[in-house]
């Protein structure tokens, strides 16, 4: 760029030259001859300034075309074997182009924890994050509560616990907790119980008082695990 810059520089002063000689021409005998010269010349620059410029816009243009094309290789993948396996569809051969889509969250799913019974996944990995959903009490043999404040809280970290396994980790890679409780009196005996399943460095915490739980649960706890 600057060698570019330098030579369209050095062109204008060369064109301002011109014009001072054709200038001076007319004012001299036989000005006229000396003129055609300076013509000449003067188209001469006109072409060498318009060569000049295109490679500018050249130079400025294909950075930018190679930022788009990196940006789309992320996403375009091209192969000679294509989708079906090699030798593209069919065994054909040929050269195929597809789109590569990045997955942007990935369902966990483990027999060891309830099954959803709605709308959602037991867990989702989005990135270095997994969002756990809320857990109540319910054994995942049977899908039935258990009983009591102490048996739903362990109920809960099992199932939690369960999860996080299925998706590689552990509690100790939580980042964060959200504890709903029917009554927060019992807020003493999930400290105690939490301590049993999670250590130190502890995760952040929320405690919430609610009217009622599902299925008549006791508690519930969600979590965000940290994968990175």
């Amino acid at each position: 760029m600057r060698g570019r810059d330098a030579a369209s520089v050095g062109l204008q002063r060369l064109g301002r030259l011109c014009s001072r000689f054709e200038r001076l021409a007319e004012r001299t005998p036989g000005g006229g001859i000396t003129r055609v010269a300076g013509d000449g010349l003067a188209k001469i620059l006109d072409r060498l300034f318009g060569v000049v410029d295109l490679q500018i816009f050249e130079a400025q243009r294909i950075p930018q075309q190679g930022a788009v094309a990196r940006r789309a290789e992320q996403f375009l993948q091209v192969g000679d074997e294509g989708r079906g396996g090699p030798g593209g569809q069919g065994g054909q051969g040929g050269t195929r182009h597809w789109a590569k889509i990045p997955v942007m969250k990935t369902p966990i799913q483990t027999g060891d924890a309830p099954a959803a019974i709605g709308t959602y996944s037991q867990a989702v990995r989005a990135g270095d994050t997994v969002y756990v959903s809320g857990q109540i009490g319910f054994d995942p043999a049977t899908m039935q509560l258990v009983e009591g404040i102490d048996a739903q809280i362990h109920r809960v970290f099992e199932n939690l616990a369960a999860i996080a396994k299925a998706a590689g980790l552990g509690l100790d890679r939580a980042v964060r907790m959200t504890v709903y409780l029917t009554d927060l009196g019992h807020f003493a005996r999930v400290n105690e119980i939490m301590a049993q399943y999670v250590g130190e460095p502890y995760p952040s915490r929320a405690a919430v008082g609610v009217a009622s739980l599902p299925r008549g649960a006791l508690v519930e706890i969600d979590c965000i695990l940290y994968a990175g």
